[in-house]
């Protein structure tokens, strides 16, 4: 088991802060894995013999420890000399000191998990480490000491967390460290415990304490025994394996699949994916470049010799485009292809040949022209030769399956489109010479005699090149895809009259070294249409996300700020002390307030990066009044034409070279909002989890409620209806969305466990988010979500004292039952407070009772303390059962001058039994308790 250094140190500190009173007597000792403790003697060195060359893990144990144990921290040296005077050393492995926690006698076996901390630390072993003060030794232990790390021992710990104790009056396990032993070296070792600073250890560690007492806790003072290791020849290394079995002979090769066929393909492609007459279909950007294979296949015979030609260009069918002219130099024979037709064979020889495709090449010799092409003594003129490659061998080869023999290379202008033919019929032999396209040479046939075989060749469209990569910043929907739009282009969200949108800001192609990036929207923005409304940013409208695997500067050192702005737009002003109050930004011109638009900054500490990919830079979030509508177009950038004074930043990069920094020029792409009518409750969920929200007549609507308060009726306390919200929005968030609440932010998800304890927590009065609506807090006149009516049932509330008598001064206990409820999956009940002989002091539910209503499901308990409520809420399926069943326990306390009968009761309009959300269980009636507070009668 590892654990972290943090945990490391937090258990360190709890040791060093132990006294040192000694309690007790206890032995620390040592055998090798697999050796019985009980072997030991007490005050004697237990000896072993182990294999030269082999690795032994030496336990470390604990007996004789008459007090309880709560926790031990034990080191051990990086290494020993033997005791011969032998050079060689016994050296602890790295990272090799561990606890086993399914050792049979560890001690602190019978412990679950969670109740026990278990750190480990490796040490600092290495000798002559240099180290400065800015650079720490790697371990909690290991200083800096003049310029070197000191050697700190790699050592085991356990802390039982609580006040838990374990007994270790017989030999128990405490952990294990794993050497090294030199191979071909037979001596013996001294290992001692425990690793004291004349050992070469910084500190000395040896801690084993007993029961944790609120004012420390106590040492258990220990003698320690050490471990005489022997070292013996190991044992004979193993016999060679035998040589494995001949492989079986090779399947006799494959005869012709199909007609022989000379044919190309675009480097890449399968060759086995298309068919003999066919012509392969491929389309290639305009000013890229187009690399084509050459194969075989389907030759009956070995072959000797294989080649091809290819024209010097192939005109498009487009009129006035150019035509894709054959690269020079650009033929190739790729010997080291699993698919070339002689790989391997040392007697194959190829040939490339880049030809003469310029025309008019006056010329004296051929020498003039290059590669083969002659300058014939009648016209001075290099003839066309085109480019052409061919491959031979000795041995030959079987060419039933594709086989490659050879590519060339041809340019795409920028300006070329339309299709291409490539060559589909054999061309006559050019020049004499020996091979031409379609020409092979088979073993066994006549030497002059060259075998002929139909071309395949393809069509090649050439498509217009793709745009270049703009520098830009751009907004899409939260959480969008930032590729889905084009620059030039406004990405499309939506959002619903009265609700919100988030809008996330990106950028992408810098092409320089970016070191900062601002962006500022506009404050507001008025529909396309003739609506009322404008759609403006509400408060925290600004903010950036730096946990984004996409964020501009993630992983990076860095720093992010947001503003959301103020946009305060006919506010009057005379100084800039009148603007300040809405935002520090804000300052006085003229008369009014200058806006300040709501924005984001990112830039890093030092240092720069080039952004290619869509980066995330920010988000800002915007609210649709309730009369919105049509298109709102909003753009990622704010000018001093948009209502902002002066222009806000949207870019700074680093130019390295030249060491300075200079603004950039950007690209910029909106957004077009459209506002539609909402139709459910989920749509209108803002980021405030104080207000309810729901869609009322296609319009989105909020008003402030208790934290928690997520199911209606709203206005009064948070009752187990609300929890049964949270529990039902747990598998369908549209059922309950305003249960959306832990941690004060809906996460726009489906409800999560956080939720629901978020919920049973404002249950017992918890408010976190600081909501507490005032008094002027009305409920919605809508008649959407839970409505929750009575049943019909006979259920009876039993209440029944623990004790019928009770001394005055003294706690009375009254258990809650409920009797005829079946299908029952929630309640809440209040306590009677209303006598002064008794008084409340607490409310509890016991769920560890056989009779407890939910005892056999999951299921959620809420307690509220100061108005003395209880309920509990099943996760799940009801409960069955309609027979008498515990619901909780309200604990009184009986006046010191009380006298008499008093009777406990329960409202029962305080009380609520559920069999789903939006059905109560009637109540037929409440049995009251009586409780007699007097001396109890004598037997």
């Amino acid at each position: 088991m590892k654990t972290s250094t943090t945990q490391l140190t937090l258990i360190c500190a709890a040791i060093t802060g132990l006294s040192h009173a000694a309690i007790g007597q206890a032995r620390l000792f040592m055998v090798p894995e697999g050796h019985s403790p009980e072997l030991t003697t007490p005050g004697q060195d237990y000896e072993a013999t182990v294999s030269a060359g082999s690795d032994v893990t030496i336990e470390v144990y604990l007996d004789n420890a008459t007090q309880p144990v709560a926790g031990y921290e034990i080191a051990m040296d990086c290494q020993y000399e033997n005791t011969s005077g032998n050079p060689s050393s016994l050296v602890q492995l790295v990272d090799s000191e561990t606890i086993d926690a399914n050792h049979p006698r560890w001690l602190f076996s019978g412990f679950s998990i969670v109740d026990v901390l278990v750190p480990l630390d490796g040490g600092q072993c290495d000798e002559n480490r240099a180290c400065n003060n800015n650079q720490p030794c790697g371990t909690p232990l290991s200083q800096c000491v003049g310029g070197l790390c000191t050697i700190s021992a790699p050592r085991v710990a356990a802390l039982l967390l609580g006040e838990q104790t374990a007994f270790a009056s017989s030999a128990v396990y405490l952990g294990e460290f794993v050497f090294s032993t030199p191979a071909n070296v037979t001596t013996s070792y001294a290992l001692t415990l425990p690793c004291m600073p004349n050992d070469g250890c910084v500190p000395p560690l040896q801690s084993v304490f007993g029961n944790i007492v609120p004012n420390g806790s106590n040492d258990i003072p220990i003698t320690a025994d050490g471990l005489a290791l022997n070292v013996a020849p190991g044992p004979p290394p193993p016999p060679p394996p035998p040589p494995p079995p001949p492989p079986p002979p090779p399947p006799p090769p494959p005869g012709p699949d199909g007609p022989a066929r000379l044919f190309i393909l675009p480097q890449g492609v399968d060759p086995t994916s298309t068919q003999a007459g066919e012509t392969f279909e491929t389309t290639v950007a305009a000013g890229t470049t187009l690399t084509v294979d050459a194969y075989i296949e389907n030759i009956l015979g070995v072959v000797q010799i294989a080649g091809i030609a290819m024209p010097c260009s192939h005109t498009g069918d487009e009129p006035g485009v150019p035509s894709l002219d054959y690269v020079a130099a650009s033929v190739a024979i790729d010997a080291d292809r699993p698919d070339f037709l002689y790989v391997g064979d040392l007697s194959a020889v190829a040939a490339t040949d880049v030809g003469h495709c310029e025309p008019f090449v006056a010329c004296s010799s051929s020498s003039d022209c290059g590669g083969s092409s002659p300058c014939p003594s009648n016209t001075h003129i290099c003839e066309i030769l085109p480019p052409r490659l061919g491959v031979i061998s000795f041995n030959g080869a079987i060419a039933f399956a594709p086989r490659y023999i050879g590519q060339f290379e041809y340019d795409i202008p920028i300006d070329a489109l339309g299709r291409y033919e490539f060559p589909t019929a054999c061309p006559q032999p050019f020049d004499g010479q020996t091979f031409s396209n379609c020409q092979l040479f088979l073993s066994g046939a006549p030497a002059d005699e060259p075998t002929f075989v139909p071309i395949d060749g393809m069509t090649v469209t050439v498509l217009p090149p793709p745009p270049p990569p703009v520098r830009r910043i751009f907004l899409t929907p939260a959480n969008g895809d930032p590729t889905a739009t084009a620059p030039g282009e406004n990405a499309q969200g939506q959002v619903v009259a009265g609700g919100t949108v988030v809008i996330d800001a990106f950028m992408e192609n810098s092409f320089e070294p970016l070191r900062s990036v601002d962006v500022a929207l506009n404050c507001q923005y008025i529909s396309s249409d003739d609506f009322a409304g404008d759609l403006g940013p509400v408060a925290q409208a600004a903010s950036v996300d730096v946990t984004r695997s996409d964020y501009v500067f993630a992983g990076l050192e860095h720093f992010a700020s947001a503003d959301q702005g103020a946009c305060v737009g006919d506010q009057a002003c005379t100084t800039n002390g009148d603007c300040t109050a809405f935002n520090p930004s804000s300052r006085c011109d003229g008369d009014f307030c200058r806006d300040v638009p709501p924005r984001v900054g990112n830039a890093l500490f030092a240092g720069a990066t080039t952004v290619t990919d869509p980066r995330y830079i920010g988000s800002f979030r915007f609210a649709a009044p309730p009369d919105a509508g049509g298109v709102y177009q909003v753009s990622p950038f704010c000018t001093s034409d948009a209502g902002c004074s002066p222009p806000w930043p949207v870019g700074v990069a680093l130019t390295e070279m030249q060491g300075q920094s200079g603004p950039l020029s950007f690209d910029y792409d909106g957004i077009d909002i459209t506002i539609v009518p909402c139709s459910t409750d989920a749509q209108c969920i803002n980021t405030n989890v104080c207000d309810f929200d729901q869609c009322d007549a296609g319009i989105c609507s909020s008003f402030a409620i208790n934290y928690g308060d997520v199911a209606p009726p709203f206005g009064g306390l948070v009752q187990t209806s609300d929890i049964l919200c949270a529990v039902d929005g747990f598998g369908n968030f549209s059922v309950c969305p305003n249960a959306d609440i832990f941690e004060c932010t809906p996460s726009g998800s489906p409800i999560s466990t956080g939720d629901i304890l978020a919920v049973v927590d404002s249950f017992g009065g918890a408010d976190p988010c600081g909501c507490a609506p005032s008094a002027a807090t009305s409920a919605p006149t809508s008649d959407t979500g839970y409505r929750l009516q009575k049943g019909r049932g006979d259920a009876v509330i039993v209440l029944s004292p623990q004790s019928r008598y009770v001394k005055p001064g003294q706690r009375a206990f009254v258990d809650a039952y409920v009797r005829n409820a079946p299908d029952l999956i929630a309640y809440e009940i209040q306590a009677d407070t209303s006598n002064a002989s008794l008084k409340i002091e607490t409310v509890f539910i016991d769920d560890d009772r056989e009779e407890f209503a939910f005892a056999r499901s999951e299921y959620v308990t809420a307690i509220d303390d100061n108005l003395n409520r209880i309920g509990s809420v099943v996760i799940g399926e009801s409960v069955k059962s309609a027979h008498l069943q515990y619901l909780g326990t309200f604990e009184y306390r009986a006046a010191n001058r009380a006298r008499g009968v008093v009777t406990i009761s329960a409202d029962p309009e305080s009380i609520q039994l559920f069999r789903r959300l939006d059905n109560l269980i009637e109540i037929a009636g409440v049995e009251d308790a009586n409780i007699i507070i007097a001396a109890p009668p004598k037997r």
